[in-house]
């Protein structure tokens, strides 16, 4: 079975407590919708989110330290959000944002995976995805 996962790595309890729940439930819906193996050999994709805040700021928007773990059948990513992308936006906003990282750095892990001469089930994966979308941000029509 595969898996997608978020992790979290928060610069301040603030970014802590906003990103908690929202991480948590998009893992959950991740977890409930995405088990399908989508690559011949890697069967996890974790992802890292480094939430700048008060107290640590890690310096990056967008995406890092993108690792193919061959011995771990896995495939990491770091995804950094400053700041000023979820303190003072809605709700609603930062799930959207937080969304439209998940599915490119999915972009960027199937990528990566392709040209390693992988195979990738992309089509299966873009669909499940879209049913993950639809659930996190509420809109059925994609369930």
């Amino acid at each position: 079975m595969a898996m997608i996962v978020l992790s979290l790595d928060s610069g301040s309890s603030q970014a802590g407590k906003r990103f908690s729940p929202l991480y948590r439930g998009l893992n959950a819906i991740l977890a409930s919708r995405c088990s399908a193996p989508y690559s011949s050999s890697t069967e996890l994709f974790a992802f890292l989110l480094c939430v700048s805040g008060e107290i640590a700021d890690f310096g990056f928007e967008g995406y890092e330290r993108l690792r193919r773990w061959k011995k771990d059948n896995s495939i990491t990513l770091d995804i950094g959000i400053p700041e000023a992308h979820w303190k003072e936006v809605s709700d609603q906003d930062l799930r959207a944002y937080l969304m439209g990282r998940v599915e490119e750095a999915l972009d960027l892990v199937v990528q990566k995976l392709e040209q390693a001469g992988e195979a990738v089930r992309v089509e299966e994966l873009r669909q499940d995805i879209a049913r993950v979308r639809g659930e996190f941000l509420g809109d059925d029509s994609t369930a």
